[in-house]
């Protein structure tokens, strides 16, 4: 894997504003309060994917991320009922949610489609999360 990790620990304050404002149009995150979805993005590390780099599949192990699309757009392949099942997520979604919630393995290959920036929220915050913002655990 060629990762370039970018490490969102030393954010500064324009990119802070500028994530929260582009979090701030989509579900969950348009009904939080600004502080909750600047807990998120503070909590979060991001991570380029390369085109058509794997992202977690069912090999991996649970997750240990949620992961957000920032940039880019993701496809999704499964089977499903012995046929290939594809679909893409675009900017803004989240995925691993349902492996996040039960503890397994996500049953779908996830990649990269061009290059793709994902926020990773760890999933050992998504407890305080959920305190903190309700609506993001009903999401």
């Amino acid at each position: 894997m060629n990762h370039e990790a970018i490490i969102v620990d030393n954010k500064s304050e324009s990119l802070i504003s500028g994530l929260t404002e582009q979090l701030m149009k989509v579900l969950p995150f348009s009904e939080m309060e600004t502080s909750d979805v600047n807990y998120f993005i503070e909590s979060c590390s991001e991570q380029y994917y390369a085109p058509k780099e794997l992202i977690i599949g069912p090999d991996f192990e649970a997750p240990k991320f949620l992961y957000l699309i920032r940039q880019g757009n993701v496809v999704g392949e499964r089977l499903s009922d012995g046929e290939q099942v594809r679909f893409e997520l675009d900017a803004g979604e989240m995925f691993s949610v349902g492996s996040v919630l039960t503890g397994r393995p996500v049953s779908t290959h996830y990649r990269a489609e061009g290059d793709c920036f994902i926020l990773m929220f760890p999933v050992s915050k998504v407890p305080e999360m959920g305190i903190r913002a309700p609506v993001f655990i009903d999401f």
